[in-house]
C-alpha cells in the first residue's frame, strides 16, 4: 500500500480496527462512529480518539451494541470476567487463572457443530496478542438454546501486565466474513497485573506481549 501511494501517486483509503496497521500505513485518518465523522486529522491523534471512544463503547450493555458485524442469527449479549471461585473481577494477576463467561442468544436453529467461537486479547493498537479459536482447541458444540452461556477457562493467563481489549467472534462454517454470525470489537477490557510468574521473587515487566514458560540451562565446557 505504501508503494502504491508513493510511487503511483494515488491516495489509498484503508479501513481497519487495527490501530497498529493504521499507525504504520497512514499519515492522516478519519474516525467514524455510526456513520458520522467524529475526528479528522493526523493518524496519531485519530488513534487516540479511536481508543478513547472504544473504551466508552465497551461500557455499554453488549446486547445493545450496534457496532457489530454478522447476520444476527447468533448474538453475544454479555461478557463477564470471573475468578476460579466465581467472583466477578476486572483484574487478573499475570500467570493466574481466568474464566470468561460469555452469554448469547439465537434467533433460529443452528447446526451447533458448524459454529465456531473465537476470542482475542488485543493491545491498545488493536493487534492480536493471544487468540482462542474453538475449532483449533478441538471444541465442538452439541447444541445452542435460544439463550445460553459459554465459559472459556484459561488455566494460566500468560500475559504481561497491561490493559487488554477483548474481541468476540462467532462464525457458521468457516471463518470467512460472509459466514460471520456476530463480531464485536472491544467487547470488554481486562487489566492484567504484573505477577511473579517465574517464582523468582521478581515481578515480570509490563508490556503488551505473552509469556511462555521456559528455563535457562547453563552448560560449560570443561577445559
Amino acid at each position: 500500500m505504501q508503494e502504491v501511494s508513493r510511487e503511483g501517486g494515488r491516495t489509498v483509503l484503508f479501513v481497519s480496527h487495527n490501530m497498529g496497521s493504521v499507525k504504520t500505513l497512514c499519515n492522516s485518518a478519519l474516525v467514524i462512529n455510526k456513520g458520522n465523522i467524529i475526528y479528522s486529522g493526523s493518524s496519531h491523534d485519530a488513534i487516540n480518539e479511536y481508543l478513547k471512544n472504544s473504551m466508552v463503547i465497551s461500557d455499554l450493555d453488549l446486547k445493545l451494541r450496534k457496532d457489530r458485524q454478522g447476520n444476527g442469527k447468533f448474538k453475544f449479549t454479555g461478557i463477564t470476567l470471573r475468578s476460579t471461585n466465581g467472583e466477578q473481577i476486572s483484574e487478573v494477576v499475570s500467570g493466574e487463572s481466568l474464566i470468561i463467561e460469555i452469554k448469547y442468544q439465537t434467533t433460529e436453529s443452528l447446526n451447533a457443530k458448524d459454529v465456531k467461537i473465537g476470542l482475542n486479547f488485543r493491545n491498545n493498537l488493536g493487534q492480536n496478542i493471544i487468540s482462542f479459536p474453538s475449532d483449533e482447541m478441538k471444541c465442538t458444540f452439541q447444541y445452542f438454546n435460544r439463550r445460553g452461556t459459554i465459559h472459556l477457562r484459561i488455566p494460566k493467563l500468560f500475559l504481561r501486565g497491561e490493559r487488554y481489549s477483548i474481541r468476540l467472534m462467532a462464525y457458521d462454517g468457516n471463518t470467512d466474513n460472509s459466514n460471520a454470525l456476530d463480531i464485536v470489537e472491544n467487547a470488554a477490557y481486562v487489566t492484567v497485573l504484573p505477577g511473579d510468574l517465574w517464582g523468582s521473587g521478581k515481578l515480570n515487566r509490563t508490556g503488551y506481549s505473552s509469556i511462555i514458560p521456559a528455563e535457562y540451562l547453563h552448560i560449560t565446557d570443561r577445559l
